[in-house]
């Protein structure tokens, strides 16, 4: 019992800790392209990869789920919290995207954006705390049901408070994007997933407070962090096994 634990905890650290590893990569590869490229007008640009600043013209709406709000793009997630736990943690993160293709406007001209597989990195901007199914407007109702959400959980019919989030982007939103420009068949241009390098970033912070993001939160932080994360539970897990063996034989 006490080897299946302490296995547990020991794989659950060093997926976090390879977790970490992997951002801080991302994240230093990303701060390099950052600081190499220069801002673009939109009326000048060619095929491949771009920095853009601009502003957010709707050509189609979309309607968050749980605040009802217009909207570009919403990410969205659902949390639960068993009300007769023990543990005060929210768990069973489950999360989901709506979004349409909308345009970028500089002074200079428009350009089409298109979302899918970008990281699109904007705060929280409402969050809900339900406590009792007779709280959950019908809209939301609906979204739980269409992704197979029950108010009561498990066998014990235990029930569970669920935390609502959403991460918006509206009409008017200034944007910072740094990916790539392709042309469709008919020669319209848009931006997408750059292939090489592959990246599509997208954020309502400006390329000023970005960098300054990665200066406070150094990439170089994450990787060495998520490394000793990574080599204590390996540690651990090796430990674990060694002394399970012992026992077995």
């Amino acid at each position: 019992m006490v080897y299946a634990m302490t296995s547990i905890l020991a794989v659950s650290l060093l997926l976090i800790g390879l977790g970490v590893i992997i951002t801080g990569f991302m994240d230093k590869k990303r701060e390099k392209i950052m600081r190499n490229i220069s801002t673009s007008k939109i009326a000048t640009l060619s095929p491949g990869l771009v920095e853009v600043i601009g502003t957010v013209v709707a050509d189609k709406l979309t309607q968050s789920p749980f605040s009802n709000t217009s909207c570009v793009y919403c990410r969205y997630t659902i949390e639960e919290h068993e009300l007769l736990s023990l543990k005060n943690e929210w768990k069973s993160k489950k999360e989901f995207i709506e979004n349409n293709v909308f345009l970028l406007n500089d002074d200079s001209g428009k350009i089409f954006i298109v979302p899918d597989d970008a990281e699109v990195d904007v705060p929280i901007i409402y969050e809900s705390i339900i406590k009792h199914d007779t709280d959950i407007p019908v809209h939301v109702k609906d979204c739980l049901k269409k992704h197979e959400i029950k108010f009561k959980g498990g066998i014990t019919g235990k029930h569970k408070s669920l935390r609502l989030r959403e991460y918006r982007i509206h009409p008017k939103d200034t944007l910072y994007v740094l990916g790539g420009v392709e042309k469709n068949p008919r020669g319209i241009k848009y931006i997408t997933k750059n292939k090489n390098p592959k990246i599509y970033y997208i954020t309502k912070r400006s390329k000023k407070i970005n960098l300054a993001h990665h200066d406070t939160f150094s990439p170089k932080a994450l990787i060495v962090g998520g490394s000793i994360l990574t080599l204590f539970s390996g540690g651990i897990l090796f430990i674990a096994l060694l002394d399970q063996l012992r026992f077995l034989f």
